[in-house]
């Protein structure tokens, strides 16, 4: 359950995390592989659900899908959260 809590959180954090984690993990792999700018918010997810599996295998937490679905719905929370937020708008409520 830990692993899932944290893997939503890291989700919520891609776009933040890119400038501080992924950046540099960009100019350190550069000579090896090129990363270009479009693909950098994609870094910064796979990098973050790293640590996010490590940290699940730390803690006897949590299984790969749990950590994987925690992470895209952390990554897609606000458009999720706006998603429905119009339907109930539209509607007068629930």
């Amino acid at each position: 359950m830990w692993a899932f809590i944290l893997a939503v959180i890291a989700g919520l954090l891609v776009g933040p995390a890119e400038e501080p984690l992924a950046k540099p993990v960009a100019r350190l792999i550069a000579p090896v592989v090129r990363i270009d700018p479009a693909e950098m918010r994609l870094l910064s997810f796979a990098l973050l659900m790293l640590i996010v599996g490590i940290l699940a295998e730390l803690l006897h937490s949590g299984s790969t899908f749990w950590v994987i679905l925690g992470g895209v719905i952390g990554l897609f929370a606000m458009r999720i959260y706006a998603f429905v937020k119009a339907r109930i708008d539209n509607r007068g409520g629930l």
